[in-house]
Formats: structure tokens, sequence, C-alpha cells
């Protein structure tokens, strides 16, 4: 796995044999985050950018004009992904600079947002055939910061100026999120059922050919149980959170009997 802070040439092109994902956060609270983690976290190599955070006020630093401080926090992960399809020849509008980290988006196999992180990383898991990750470790995080709802309304305000590319990125990216998450769901939807129909016919061939086995020892075994008016076809559990005959501790149980009746039978006792 090749992971890290990645840019790319212009019109650069993914390899057919990786599968390629990432990740994109809410654009106001990215910025937020930058500004702290900057100010706090961050100690050498030190950079423009980086001295400007610790030196400066968040409403400073926010309100500044400055190319080199509004490059991380302005509309950053829109010219970070156009580059994939960016010729680098022309002149773009912000339009087109959007529609193009948009198509850009498109060629992943797997675009997640960080609210979401978990089902990202099961989402990765799945189509990787990796083993599900049940605690993901917190690293690199920013300390002391604050949260959106304590900022200042005016910071709020002028961060969404800002990154109004990237607030509509961020929606399309979730938009390629939950699609592909509702893809997920549905095939292992139906991976159950195939699964669970094939259980079914092979229980009830085996019942059938356990009932109609002409070797006189299965006839001999089947007779000791009855007089065959009534016969039982296939028995079948199946537990209400596991889906399968593999039962959770504690979990309800749903029991299917499939059975033929050569006859009436007004008090029927399954035991």
């Amino acid at each position: 796995m090749i992971s890290g802070h990645c840019w790319f040439r212009p019109g650069e092109r993914f390899d057919a044999d990786r599968y390629y994902l990432t990740m994109l956060r809410e654009p106001v609270d990215r910025a937020i985050s930058v500004y702290y983690f900057h100010r706090n976290n961050v100690n050498l190599p030190p950079g423009p950018h980086i001295n400007a955070a610790k030196r400066l006020t968040a409403e400073e630093y926010f309100f500044s004009d400055s190319r080199l401080i509004l490059g991380p926090i302005a509309n950053y992960q829109t010219k970070h992904f156009m580059q994939l399809e960016v010729d680098g020849g022309n002149e773009l509008t912000e339009m087109e600079q959007l529609d193009l980290a948009k198509r850009a988006l498109a060629r992943y196999d797997l675009v997640g947002i960080y609210l979401h992180l978990q089902e990202f990383i099961d989402i990765m898991c799945f189509n990787s055939g990796l083993e599900p990750v049940d605690q993901i470790p917190s690293v690199n995080v920013t300390s002391r910061r604050l949260r959106i709802n304590e900022v200042d309304p005016r910071i709020i305000d002028r961060l969404q100026e800002l990154n109004r590319l990237d607030t509509s990125l961020f929606e399309y990216a979730t938009e390629l999120f939950h699609k592909k998450r509702s893809r997920i769901i549905r095939e292992c939807i139906q991976q159950n059922e195939t699964r669970d129909s094939s259980h079914v016919g092979l229980e009830r061939q085996e019942a059938y050919e356990l009932v109609n086995s002409t070797d006189e020892s299965k006839s001999d075994e089947c007779a000791e149980f009855g007089n065959r008016r009534i016969e039982i076809i296939s028995v079948k559990v199946i537990g209400a959170l596991s889906m399968n005959a593999s039962l959770l501790s504690g979990e309800t149980a749903h029991l299917k009997i499939e059975f033929i009746a050569h006859e009436p039978a007004d008090d029927l006792t399954v035991v």
C-alpha cells in the first residue's frame, strides 16, 4: 500500500492494476483544523504558512489576503484533484476547475468522507478481501483546536466564501460514497440470498436422498421413526442477526421445517 498526501502531475494516469482510494473532509472544518495543526502541532521544518499560523491570531490568519496563507485553506481539495484532469495549458474558470476535480474523483475506486471513516474502512476491507478493523487508531491529531460551533461566525462566513468550490466537491464526494455504500449493501444481500438458496437446495437434496434411498440400512433407519405418512424434507435454523445457521450468543433463532403430508393431519406435533 502506498499512502500519504500525494500530489499529481497534470494529466497523470492511474495504473489499472492498482486500487485507488481517497477521502475528503468538510471544507470549513478542514481549514480550521489546518490552522490549529500548523499552530500547535508542527515544529520543523518551518514554512511561511506555518510561521503565519504560529504568529497570527485566527482572525488575522483567516482574513489575510496572502496567497501563502490562502493556499492550504481556500478550495484546496478542488485544486488538488483537478490536476488529474488538467492539461496544464489553459487558464480555467472556477466552474471548469470544479468540473475537472469531479471527473478526477470519478476515476477513483473508492471515495470517502471523513464523517464516515469507519464505513469507509469497512468498504475498503470488503473490496480488498481484508479482515474488518474494529478500532481505528487516532494518530497525528490536531490539538487545542476550536470546534466549528466555537469559532467566530464571521470566520465561518469567510471560510464558506473561500471554499465554495470545495463545498460543491465535498457534496459530490458524499454522493459517490453513498452510492458505493448502497452497491456494497446490495451485493452483500445478493450473496446472502445466493448462499441461502444453495444451502436450501442442498438440504432438500440430502433429505430427498435419505428418504428415498434404496439402501436397506437407510430404509430400516427411516422406518424406525414413523410410518412415513408425513415426511420431513428439511430442517433449517436461521439466526435473526447472523442470517445463517452459525448463531451468535443470545440471538433469536428461527426454525424452518419443510414436510410433505401424504394424508390429512388434524393434530400435528413436531418433536
